[in-house]
């Protein structure tokens, strides 16, 4: 059966512009200044944004400085490889199954080019691949002799590292929980899932970030810093408010490319899915800190950081239907 709002219906109103209901608007203001008011000072962030964090190996004997060097610039290499392929392809279409009640018209959505690194997926991927990057370069310069590093590349190293990491253990607990069973569940076919690209996005990411937090640097997830990610998902919320007129043509009607971010949804239904998406963001924060943090106090050396790998990647990975 069609949904509603599917576009073969042409006597359907489209709609010329989707602004966000009111009580969405002051939720997104209310939480953005609350985790600003939250955000971490530049003497906190300095404590651990140090050369010493970043050039220190958890297990020297087996990983030198510049081993870590090494596999952080070949892990950036991977990450930013994977990306300008997904730019120069054909792209891919996203059809969002808009909610019943919704305004919207149901059609799809062609991503293709920049618009590629718009979904959250891409969004996270790049900004580990971003953490690598600055890591990588951090570790090279810990080799050179009184070299030094600014105290801001330091900082947005281990900032970007604190919002990538927990996010890459989201999208790929989503990807096996939420949206596999769900393209399982209505019959569709699981291809696009299965594509190299998406191998690399949604299961890879989850072991490149627990390979840095548990075999190479360990650089740490602050308890203090837990306003980063959910400042970020505000920002990203944001974003597609302004995007939804151009994911596709304007004779289509405003999209997204979320069922959640659907700012037409009847009554409170837009503001109660997008305090749904910032629990989730803090949610997996506080898990991958805490995850951290039990593989500190446990001290199991590389045996023991391997099966944390091993065991993280196993729950939230999936290859195969």
């Amino acid at each position: 059966a069609k949904h509603d709002n599917y576009d073969g219906d042409k006597s359907s109103k489209v709609l010329s512009s989707a602004p966000p209901p009111w009580h969405s608007t002051v939720l997104m203001a209310v939480f953005t200044g609350l985790f600003v008011w939250m955000l971490p000072s530049l003497e906190s962030m300095d404590q651990d944004a140090t050369m010493e964090t970043f050039t220190r190996t958890l297990f020297p004997n087996y990983v030198d400085l510049t081993t870590l060097a090494v596999a952080r610039s070949v892990l950036a290499a991977t990450i930013w490889i994977v990306t300008i392929q997904m730019i120069l392809s054909n792209g891919w279409e996203q059809q969002t199954s808009y909610l019943p009640g919704s305004k919207l018209k149901m059609v799809p959505n062609h991503l293709v080019g920049i618009k590629t690194c718009f979904p959250f997926t891409s969004l996270s991927w790049n900004l580990l691949g971003l953490y690598y990057t600055l890591a990588a370069y951090i570790a090279w310069q810990g080799t050179k002799e009184g070299a030094v590093v600014s105290p801001w590349v330091l900082r947005t190293a281990l900032t970007t590292w604190e919002v990538a990491a927990p996010n890459s253990l989201l999208v790929s607990s989503v990807i096996r929980y939420v949206i596999w069973p769900g393209v399982l569940k209505k019959g569709t076919d699981t291809k696009n899932l299965k594509s190299v690209r998406n191998i690399f996005m949604h299961n890879l990411n989850v072991f490149f970030a627990m390979s840095e937090a548990a075999l190479l640097g360990g650089v740490p997830v602050r308890w203090s810093d837990i306003s980063l990610a959910p400042l970020v998902g505000v920002a990203y919320v944001v974003f597609t408010w302004n995007m939804s007129m151009l994911w596709n043509k304007k004779e289509h009607g405003p999209q997204f490319i979320y069922f959640f971010f659907d700012t037409t949804l009847p009554g409170y239904t837009p503001s109660i899915a997008l305090l749904g998406l910032l629990v989730a963001l803090i949610l997996f924060f506080v898990i991958f800190c805490s995850a951290e943090s039990l593989v500190v106090w446990a001290n199991a050396g590389i045996a023991g950081g391997l099966a944390f790998v091993v065991l993280i990647c196993g729950s939230v990975m999936r290859f195969r239907d």
